[in-house]
């Protein structure tokens, strides 16, 4: 937004929108949690991926960069419930190890994300930057409508067998 000429103001204000965004899935958490976790996380990160590139061809409409940032602001909370939740359902006796390394990956992913992100942005453009963003979010949505392998009585001891989606359900 300060790139785009919009101001330091205008930066704070995008910032609050995050975070009233984020506080938005208090609204949601219970529809959400009703979703199988790969579905709310593709979900949730269809909506990063849509947030990002509408920021990056908005930034110039501050009306429009407000509700991007919101979308992001609700997303990446809900998208954070949405790993909670799959990996209690995957691995329900190690649920709280499982979050703790979520949690881990998620710091290290938005260090790294960020770091790039930035050396892109300076080496090609904050629109390149964006839309490579984008494009990281969906293949993590992706990750979601994959098949995922789960050893269990139907499949122990026979590998390539796998369940679609959201192995894990029961």
């Amino acid at each position: 937004l300060v790139a785009q000429g919009a101001g330091a103001d205008a930066s704070v204000v995008a910032w609050m929108a995050v975070g009233v965004g984020g506080s938005a899935t208090v609204v949601t958490a219970g529809r959400l949690a009703r979703l199988p976790p790969p579905r709310a996380w593709l979900l949730s990160c269809g909506a990063v991926g849509v947030g990002i590139p509408v920021l990056a061809a908005g930034a110039s409409y501050p009306a429009l960069a407000l509700v991007a940032c919101a979308a992001f602001g609700w997303s990446f909370v809900a998208a954070t419930t949405a790993l909670i939740a799959w990996a209690g359902s995957r691995v329900p006796d190690r649920a709280a190890p499982g979050t703790s390394m979520l949690f881990v990956m998620l710091t290290l992913g938005q260090a790294a994300g960020s770091a790039a992100g930035g050396a892109i942005g300076d080496a090609r453009g904050l629109p390149f930057a964006f839309a490579l963003a984008a494009g990281v979010t969906a293949a993590a949505a992706a990750v979601a409508t994959g098949r995922v392998r789960r050893p269990g009585p139907a499949t122990a001891g026979r590998p390539g067998r796998s369940r679609p989606g959201g192995a894990g359900r029961r």
